[in-house]
């Protein structure tokens, strides 16, 4: 089931070119005799309870990402000029080291070659008191910064703090550079303290300051020889995937003889895999960062019960987060996507559950509203279309994992969230009975695929009509002792009758025959969005309806709606992928899913366009050059109606790639 789900997901995430190459296999990346004889195999605090080998072992192994071993060093070393000259490519890592700094503000920079993140560790030799180079009044410091991108290369880190408080969003204080306390003479060691660990990096720089209150030198005959300090070992601690004891273990996998479309299946599962930390190594509030710097000690999961009035945190356990750099919150943004994502890929559903878990136990009790973001943030009424994401990843998970438990736990909490998303729908009917079949007017505004947002507009609908339909299917696999036998509380049924009513709604409102596409909403009715138009085709809005067109009755025009729908939504192509109009000069992949979920219907060749103009054109950087049509592989949609490990069916679709 799981390799059939895998192929359920295409799961494309923007990301630089700079951040995927893949790990070797099966050995860690440049090892050397300097590796530990027992390196960790989950991260410090955090129990070990993922899995220690992949489900469905085979030659797309060779795409992971990530690394063999919790500890990697890095694979190449290139040189930084003083005067800020882009960095130059050098030795292998291995051929490399020892590697030596001489000089103050001499720099080296390592390369990982993929996107990591944790606690770097360094291992030197400062021997500058035996050759007279380094005095009492001397004090020698290592100087680290971070990128993710090899534009930004230098002596200072790319951003991570979201300190974008300035005027018009201007960036208060930047991330700067780390450095490390003096170091003492000799062979020493140096790690990162643990709250100043790094999210996702590629690139490491490391440069030497050198401190000399006294002048050094001074009044010598001969100037002493400039200081220098031996690397001996670099590699970082990866935070990431805390509790897998193995990180290239996936229980998911995607294969096909499109190569690039299989780099980008395992560029967006390792994305995912980077996401998942450690609950008590979040990214701190901005208002905390005022002189710079940045700080990933806050408690950003909740992975203990239900809404709770404990104070006292869990221990820390995996938690699925927005990002692993800056946005190391839980979002539900994202979650209706990247929860399914990680489910059918790595197969990690902790650190799903995790996140799920947060939202509910902060949600609040009085009116059932879920947190637009997790802690430290719980910013609280800030977006509807969030709350309703949350929503549909709670079936999304209790669909894949069959988690029982989880859904005891949560349902009560379920049902009152659905509660006040439905208590925002207008009476359209004009009863003012609550039960109304009107549109969905939101109070929390806040969706940042939006320029403008308005309360009744299109998409807000559509991803209303798609909860309801999640939450009816949601229903029916609650334990019978917590289904109600009086059937006027037949969840399902309710559920599904208010989502009829609301499409028919939908389509009275926004459906625009000349057009043959959805428009935004009343504030703005010729612009006919991509994400409303692709949430009408991956919602099962329309599925091949036809719709009259006609102005009176005189005649018998019709149009298939999801045929117009489709090629609309071809117009917003680009050579680097489909643009947004509604938020331009956005570039977003909210296409793909509509394809997907409606390959028996859509036009032929829909699919690998998009996987390879957006994912191919940020993996290659080559602008994407479009599909390679000559393959004969088919992608196959599997669908399924109940819970994983109970009796249900699959629906099969086939499109040609």
């Amino acid at each position: 089931m799981k390799s059939l789900a895998a192929l359920c997901v295409l799961c494309v995430f923007g990301a630089s070119a700079e951040v995927l190459s893949p790990s070797p296999s099966p050995s860690p990346a440049s090892g050397s005799a300097t590796t530990p004889s027992s390196p960790p195999a989950c991260w410090r605090d955090v129990a070990c309870t993922g899995p220690t080998a992949a489900a469905f072992p085979g030659p797309w192994d060779a795409h992971i990402y990530a690394p063999a071993t919790r500890r990697p060093q890095p694979r190449r070393i290139l040189s930084l000029a003083a005067t800020g000259a882009p960095a130059v490519d050098g030795p292998s890592y291995a051929d490399g080291m020892p590697a030596v700094l001489t000089g103050n503000g001499s720099a080296l920079v390592f390369d990982f070659g993929i996107e990591v993140g944790g606690v770097v560790h360094v291992r030197y030799r400062d021997d500058n008191v035996n050759n007279g180079t380094r005095t009492e009044a001397t004090t020698h410091r290592l100087g680290l910064a971070f990128t993710e991108a090899r534009d930004y290369i230098g002596y200072v880190s790319d951003s991570s703090n979201g300190n974008y408080r300035g005027p018009h969003g201007t960036l208060l204080s930047p991330d700067g550079a780390l450095r490390s306390p003096p170091l003492a003479a000799g062979a020493g060691t140096y790690a990162v303290p643990v709250e100043r660990l790094r999210g996702g990096f590629r690139y490491l720089t490391l440069y030497l300051v050198v401190d000399d209150d006294a002048g050094a030198g001074a009044g010598a005959a001969d100037p002493a020889p400039p200081p220098t300090l031996t690397l001996d070992d670099v590699r970082v601690e990866i935070v990431f995937q805390p509790s897998w004891p193995a990180l290239r273990a996936y229980q998911g996998y995607f294969h096909c003889a499109d190569d690039l479309l299989n780099r980008v299946w395992y560029a967006g599962a390792y994305t995912l895999q980077t996401n998942a930390v450690p609950s008590n190594t979040g990214r701190v509030t901005t208002s905390t960062i005022r002189d710079g710097g940045w700080l990933n000690n806050a408690t950003v999961g909740w992975v203990g019960g239900g809404r709770s009035s404990s104070s006292t945190p869990p221990p820390p356990q995996s938690v699925l987060l927005d990002g692993a750099k800056r946005d190391r919150w839980v979002w539900p943004g994202d979650m209706g996507v990247a929860v399914p994502t990680a489910l059918y890929s790595t197969g990690d559903g902790a650190s799903a559950r995790a996140a799920l878990a947060t939202l509910y136990h902060y949600q609040e009790a009085r009116t059932g509203r879920l947190p637009g973001t997790g802690p430290p943030a719980l910013a609280h009424g800030g977006s509807d279309t969030y709350h309703m994401w949350a929503m549909v990843a709670t079936y999304e998970y209790v669909l894949a994992t069959g988690d029982e438990a989880f859904l005891r736990q949560h349902w009560a909490g379920y049902r009152q969230a659905m509660a006040y998303i439905l208590g925002l729908v207008e009476d359209g009917d004009g009863k003012g009975d609550g039960n109304g079949d009107g549109l969905l007017s939101v109070r929390g505004l806040g969706d940042w695929a939006r320029a403008v947002n308005v309360r009744n507009g299109s998409a807000p609908n559509m991803l209303l009509y798609h909860t309801l339909v999640t939450g009816a299917k949601l229903a029916g696999f609650v334990p019978a002792d917590l289904a109600s036998d009086d059937p006027a509380q037949n969840l399902t049924a309710v559920w599904l009758d208010r989502a009829a009513r609301l499409r028919t709604a939908i389509r009275a409102a926004f459906w625009d025959p000349a057009a043959g596409a959805f428009f935004d909403g009343w504030m703005n009715r010729t612009l006919y969005p991509q994400d409303t138009n692709s949430f009408a085709l991956a919602f099962g809005l329309l599925d091949g309806d036809v719709v009259d067109d006609r102005d009176d009755d005189s005649n018998d025009s019709t149009t298939n709606m999801t045929a117009h729908v489709s090629a609309q939504l071809t117009t917003n192509w680009t050579p680097i992928g489909p643009a947004s109009p509604e938020l331009p000069p956005a570039r977003t992949n909210a296409d793909l899913g509509a394809v997907l979920a409606s390959v028996p219907h859509a036009q032929a060749g829909f699919t690998t366009p998009l996987g390879r103009f957006r994912a191919g054109y940020n993996m290659t950087g080559d602008g994407g050059r479009g599909a390679d049509n000559n393959t004969d592989d088919h992608v196959v949609v599997v669908t399924w109606d109940t819970p994983a490990g109970s009796t249900g069916w699959l629906d099969w679709g086939s499109g040609s790639m």
